[in-house]
């Protein structure tokens, strides 16, 4: 069974006609940015989703 995190990711993906991928590169760079924000880290520093 699919969790709900999955559909709306599928879903996102479909309605907006893009591949997966390119949906989820743009999750890890908005947990990055929120990341950053939220520790004030700076560009310096090296972070992975």
């Amino acid at each position: 069974m699919r969790n709900e995190f999955e559909v709306a990711f599928s879903e996102i993906a479909e309605l907006r006609a893009l591949p997966r991928e390119v949906v989820l590169e743009a999750l890890q760079n908005a947990l990055v940015s929120a990341y950053r924000r939220h520790f004030d880290a700076s560009n310096a520093q090296h972070i992975e989703a």
